[in-house]
C-alpha cells in the first residue's frame, strides 16, 4: 500500500486502506484529488495478506475507511459516502454521497473515524474547530434532505436512514471506544480525552450550562514524549520539541493477547480493569502508551512501569510517520505509517519553513507501512472471516476476547435478522461472559427482540457496564418500572458511578412526579464532586417536572454549600422554563424559604433573590409580572436593603458582594444605584465587591453606566482597570465612549494594552474600528520589519530577575510559568527546547503560524454584548470563550446572535509598543532560565 492514514476489516477477512496520495496538497501540488480505497486478501488462507487492489481512486483526501454492507464508507471532506462494486470486477463502480458540507480545511483537520458503537451506530470524529454558527449552515444529510447543524462537534451515523446526531467533540484525528462503550478522543497536544458527558442528552434541556464534556485523561497539556532520533529542526512552537504536538490514530486496545486478563471469562468489575491506550505522534516517530484506570465516570491514564522514559513505539527513521492505529482481529496492535519526508501540512509552516521544505513536500508519496506490534511470546492468533459463518457461530463469536470479532459479529446479525438467533442471544445475554452478556443484549435491542425478562435480569446483572447500558436500553424503550426498582429497592449509594449517570439521563421520561422526586432524592445530593452526574440530572429537567424538582429539593433541606448552588440553578430554570406559568408556589417560597425579610442576612439568601430575578429579566419583559404583590412589595424593600448592605464598610465581604447582585433592578433607583455603585468601585472597597458591582453594570445597556466608570478612571487599580476594560469593550456604544474618554485624555492610552486592541480590531462596525486604528495606532502590518528591529534582541544580556517582572505584568495574562499565569496560551512548564530568535518571532509575530487551539473568536450576543477569545469548550447547548487573561465566558447558544473567527491567534500584535528590546531579552532570559532549559534545537541531517 501507499500513503496509508486508515484502515478497516470487514467480515469475509479483507483490509481496506484508505490512502492519502494528494497529501499535502493534491497531486499536482494544486488541489488535484489523488487519494485511494484499497483492499488488501489473503487468497490462500495462510494468514498473510498477498493480494491487492485499488478498488477505487481519484478521491478527495480520504481520511477514514468503514467495510460496510456489499462495500466501505469513505470519509473524503466535503462527502461521507458510500462505494459499493456491483459487478464483481473488484472495483467500485457505484458510490452514492450519504452527508456533505463537511469542512474542506487543511487535510488533517477534516471529518475522520467511523467507528461502530454498542448502541449501533457509527461515529465519527470531526476533525477541528469550526463552531459553524448561523442559517443556512450545517449538514446535508441527502437522504433526509436536510441540513443538521454540527459546528465542531464529533457525530454519530445510520447510513440506511440518513440520520446524523451530533456528539461532544471534536476529536482532530481518530475517535476511539472501549470494550464498555466509552468514548475517546485526541487533539494535536492533548494525546487523549475521554468524552464524559453525551450531547444528545445534554440538548434536551437548553437552559442548562453542563461542564466541559471532554476530560483530559493523559493530564496536560502537551506531556513529555521520548523520540528514539534526534528532534528535527521546527520552524515554529520551539518550546515543544519532544512534546506531543501532533497527537492523532488513537485508540483503545480490545484483546488480551498484548496485555492478559484472567478474568475476561468470568463476572469483573470494570472499574478496576487497566484499559490500554495508544497515540501517534508522527512528527517524533513514535506511538504512546498509556495504561487507563477508570476513577468515577471517567478516567486517569499513567505511563507503563517499564515505560518512564521510553515508549512502546519510536522509530530512528525520520520517514516513519505513524498516523493510527487499531486492534487487529488477530490480537496484534496494528500501525498504519504514512511514511513521509515531512508529516506536518506547509500551512502551518513558517515563510522560512515552507521554502526550506518545499522539495520535500511529497517526499516518500510512493512509499508506505503496516505495523503489527505483539509479544514475542503470544504471536497473533489466525482467524477466519465470519461473513460465512452460521447464525450459532456468530453468537458464539460475541464471547470473543477481540473486540474487532465482536462487532463484527454483532453486525452481521443484525444484518441477517435470522429468527434462530434470538434463542440463541438470549441465553448469550444471560451467560457466564460479561462482554458476551452485553453484546447480546445490544444485538437483541438493535433486532427489537429483547425480551422484559432479559432486560430485568440485565438492569441488576453484576456487571455494572451491562447494568448502564441496560438502564440505556430501558429508557430508550420506556421501562421506568425498572429503574424505578434500581433508585427505590437496590440503593443509588452502592451503584456504580456511571450507571447512576446513565440513570440521571433516562429518569427524564419518567412520570413528572417520579421523575422530579428520583433526581433530586438520589442523584443531585451526591455532590459537587461528581459533576458529571449532576449534569446527566439537570439535563433530564423540563418544564414539567422543574417545578417539582424544586419542591422535593426544599423538602430534603440538607444545609450545605452545595444545596445552596443546586437550588440557584433550579430557580433559574424554572423561571426561565415557566414564562408563561401562573405564579409559582416553590419560587416565591424560595424568596422567603428561611425567614421574612428582613431577617435574609446570609450572602446565600441574597444571591438567591438576584438569581431569581436574573430569571425574571430573562423573561423578555415579563419582570417581577409573574409574583403576587405582596412579593413585590416585599423584593423592592430587599433591594433597598440590598443597598445599604453594599457600601456598609462594617458587613461582611461576601454578603456585600452578593447583595451588589441587587442593583439596577428597579427603573424609578436608577440614579440612586449609580451612585451606590461608584461607591462600591472606590479604592475603600474589598476587591470583591468591586467586581460583583462591575458584574451587574455589565449587565445594563445605558450609556449613562459607562459614563460613570469613566469617571473615577484614575481611582481604580489595574485589576479593577482591566475588568472595567473588559466590559467597557462589549458594546459598541460604550466603546465609542472609552474612545472618547482616550482623545480627551481621562483614559491614558497607555492603559488600553494590547490585549484590549486586539479585542477591539474585531468589534463594532467598521467606522468605529477605523477611528480604533487611527487613535490608539495599532500594531503595524508588516510583522517582519518589526521582527528586523528587534534582532538587537539576540545580542543583548537578559536579567532574570528583571524578566520575572515583565513575565509578570506582560506575559502572565496568557501563560503561566509555575504558579504565575494563566493558562490560555501553552504553558510554559513545556518548555523543553527553544532558541531566542524563535521565540522573538512568535511574541512579535504571533500570526505568522497560528495553532488552531489558539484562534480567536468573537461572539455577538442578542442583547447586543460582544465576548472574544478561544474557543474553550462546545456543546450543543452552549460554548466557553476563554480570553487572554483566562476569563471565562460561557454563552447560551440561544443567547447567540453571531459567532465568528477571527483567523488570529489570541496573543495579540502589537506588543512591541509595551516591550522594549531590553525587556524582551529578560523576559527571555527568564522563560530559558536553566531549570527550564533542556536543550538547543537541533536538524538531523539525513
Amino acid at each position: 500500500m501507499i500513503d496509508p492514514v486508515a484502515i478497516d476489516w470487514g467480515p469475509d477477512g479483507k483490509l481496506w486502506v484508505a490512502e492519502m496520495a494528494d497529501y499535502p496538497s493534491g497531486i499536482d501540488g494544486q488541489g488535484k484529488p489523488g487519494g485511494r480505497i484499497r483492499y488488501l486478501e489473503d487468497s490462500n488462507g495462510d494468514g498473510q495478506y498477498d493480494r491487492s487492489m485499488v478498488f477505487l481512486s481519484g478521491v478527495n483526501f480520504p481520511t477514514g475507511v468503514m467495510a460496510w454492507k456489499q462495500g466501505v464508507l469513505v470519509t473524503a471532506a466535503p462527502e461521507l459516502f458510500y462505494a459499493e462494486d456491483t459487478d464483481g470486477d473488484g472495483r467500485a463502480d457505484h458510490r452514492e454521497v450519504l452527508y456533505s458540507g463537511f469542512v474542506t480545511a487543511n487535510q488533517q483537520l477534516r471529518v475522520n473515524g467511523l467507528r461502530y458503537g454498542l448502541d449501533n451506530w457509527i461515529y465519527c470524529a470531526s476533525g477541528a474547530h469550526n463552531p459553524n454558527f448561523g442559517k443556512d449552515r450545517g449538514i446535508k444529510a441527502e437522504k433526509l434532505n436536510k441540513l443538521i447543524p454540527l459546528g465542531s462537534r464529533d457525530f454519530r451515523i445510520r447510513p440506511e436512514t440518513g440520520q446524523l446526531d451530533p456528539q461532544s467533540g471534536p476529536s482532530q484525528f481518530g475517535r476511539d471506544r472501549d470494550d464498555w462503550g466509552n468514548w475517546f478522543g485526541v487533539q494535536n497536544a492533548h494525546p487523549l480525552w475521554h468524552y464524559a458527558l453525551a450531547d444528545h442528552y445534554l440538548r434536551r434541556n437548553p437552559h442548562f450550562v453542563p461542564p466541559d464534556a471532554r476530560v483530559e485523561v493523559i493530564a496536560g497539556e502537551a506531556p513529555r514524549i521520548y523520540s528514539a532520533k534526534t528532534p528535527q529542526k521546527r520552524f515554529h512552537s520551539f518550546h515543544l520539541s519532544n512534546r506531543f504536538t501532533s497527537a492523532c490514530g488513537i485508540s483503545i486496545y480490545r484483546d488480551e493477547l498484548l496485555y492478559p486478563r484472567s478474568d475476561r471469562e468470568s463476572p469483573l468489575d470494570e472499574r478496576k480493569i487497566e484499559q490500554h491506550s495508544f497515540t501517534c505522534a508522527p512528527f517524533h516517530n513514535l506511538v504512546h502508551h498509556a495504561v487507563l484506570t477508570r476513577t468515577g465516570v471517567t478516567f486517569t491514564a499513567r505511563r507503563a512501569k517499564d515505560e518512564q522514559t521510553g515508549e512502546l513505539f519510536a522509530s530512528r527513521d525520520r520517514w516513519c510517520r505513524p498516523v493510527m492505529t487499531r486492534t487487529g482481529p488477530d490480537g496484534a496492535l496494528w500501525v498504519v505509517d504514512m511514511y513521509r519526508y515531512m508529516i506536518e501540512h506547509p500551512q502551518f509552516l513558517s515563510d522560512e519553513g515552507r521554502a526550506e521544505l518545499k522539495p520535500h513536500f511529497r517526499a516518500g508519496d510512493d512509499r508506505g507501512r503496516i505495523y503489527r506490534v505483539y509479544r514475542r511470546d503470544r504471536p497473533p492468533r489466525t482467524w477466519s472471516p465470519i461473513d460465512k459463518m452460521s447464525t450459532r457461530e456468530l453468537v458464539k463469536t460475541l464471547y470473543h476476547p477481540n473486540g474487532i470479532l465482536r462487532d463484527l459479529a454483532q453486525r452481521q446479525l443484525i444484518e441477517l435478522k435470522d429468527e434462530e438467533a434470538v434463542e440463541l442471544l438470549a441465553a448469550a445475554a444471560q451467560g457466564a461472559n460479561s462482554l458476551g452478556r452485553l453484546h447480546a443484549l445490544c444485538t437483541l435491542d438493535a433486532l427489537e427482540k429483547l425480551d422484559f425478562t432479559i432486560l430485568w435480569k440485565a438492569i441488576q446483572d453484576s456487571e455494572a457496564a451491562v447494568r448502564r447500558h441496560a438502564v440505556r436500553i430501558a429508557g430508550n424503550r420506556g421501562e421506568w418500572g425498572l429503574l424505578k426498582f434500581m433508585l427505590d429497592r437496590m440503593g443509588i449509594p452502592e451503584v456504580d458511578a456511571q450507571v447512576r449517570q446513565q440513570l440521571a439521563y433516562s429518569l427524564r421520561g419518567m412520570s413528572n412526579a417520579d421523575s422530579s422526586r428520583l433526581l433530586v432524592q438520589y442523584i443531585l445530593p451526591m455532590g459537587p464532586a461528581d459533576k458529571y452526574i449532576q449534569a446527566a440530572a439537570f439535563s433530564s429537567l423540563h418544564e414539567q417536572n422543574i417545578e417539582l424538582a424544586l419542591a422535593h429539593l426544599h423538602n430534603l433541606g440538607w444545609d450545605s454549600d452545595h444545596f445552596d448552588e443546586c437550588e440557584r440553578e433550579l430557580l433559574m430554570m424554572a423561571i426561565v422554563m415557566r414564562r408563561d406559568a401562573p405564579p409559582l408556589a416553590a419560587l416565591n417560597k424560595s424568596v422567603t424559604r428561611h425567614a421574612k425579610f428582613p431577617q435574609l442576612t446570609s450572602a446565600a439568601d441574597w444571591l438567591r433573590v438576584a438569581v431569581i430575578l436574573d430569571g425574571y429579566d430573562k423573561r423578555e419583559g415579563q419582570v417581577l409580572s409573574g409574583l403576587p404583590a405582596e412579593d413585590v412589595k416585599l423584593l423592592a424593600a430587599m433591594i433597598s436593603d440590598a443597598t445599604d448592605i453594599v457600601v456598609d464598610q462594617d458587613k461582611d465581604v461576601a454578603l456585600r458582594a452578593a447583595a451588589a447582585g441587587l442593583l439596577f433592578r428597579q427603573h424609578d433607583r436608577r440614579k440612586a444605584d449609580l451612585a451606590t455603585t461608584a461607591v462600591a468601585l472606590s479604592p475603600q472597597a474589598p476587591l470583591a465587591v468591586q467586581m460583583a458591582a462591575i458584574a451587574r453594570v455589565a449587565a445594563q445597556r445605558n450609556a449613562d453606566v459607562a459614563e460613570m466608570l469613566l469617571a473615577n478612571w484614575s481611582t481604580y487599580g489595574p485589576t479593577v482597570r482591566r475588568e472595567i476594560l473588559r466590559q467597557l469593550t462589549s458594546r459598541p456604544t460604550w466603546i465609542a465612549l472609552l474612545l472618547s474618554a482616550v482623545e480627551e485624555g481621562d483614559v491614558p492610552r497607555s492603559d488600553i494594552g494590547a490585549v484590549t486592541l486586539q479585542k477591539l480590531r474585531w468589534v463594532g462596525d467598521e467606522e468605529l474600528r477605523s477611528r480604533v486604528r487611527a487613535l490608539l495606532k495599532t500594531a503595524s502590518e508588516d510583522r517582519q520589519a518589526v521582527v528586523d528591529e528587534y534582532d538587537s534582541v539576540l545580542r543583548l544580556s537578559g536579567d532574570i530577575e528583571r524578566g520575572r517582572v515583565v513575565f509578570n505584568n506582560r506575559c502572565a495574562t496568557c501563560h503561566r510559568d509555575g504558579e504565575l499565569g494563566h493558562d490560555v496560551g501553552p504553558r510554559l512548564a513545556a518548555i523543553s527546547d527553544r532558541t531566542p530568535r524563535g521565540l522573538v518571532v512568535s511574541v512579535l509575530d504571533p500570526n505568522r503560524v497560528v495553532d488552531s487551539r489558539y484562534i480567536n473568536y468573537v461572539a455577538i450576543t442578542k442583547d447586543g454584548r460582544s465576548f472574544a477569545g478561544v474557543l474553550a469548550a462546545e456543546t450543543s447547548v452552549a460554548l466557553t470563550l476563554r480570553e487572554a487573561d483566562g476569563k471565562e465566558h460561557t454563552l447560551l447558544r440561544s443567547q447567540l446572535e453571531e459567532l465568528q473567527s477571527t483567523g488570529k491567534s489570541l496573543m495579540p500584535e502589537g506588543l512591541e509598543k509595551e516591550l522594549t528590546p531590553q525587556n524582551l531579552a529578560d523576559v527571555i532570559s527568564f522563560v530559558t532560565r536553566p531549570q527550564t532549559a533542556v536543550s538547543a534545537t537541533l536538524e538531523e541531517t539525513e
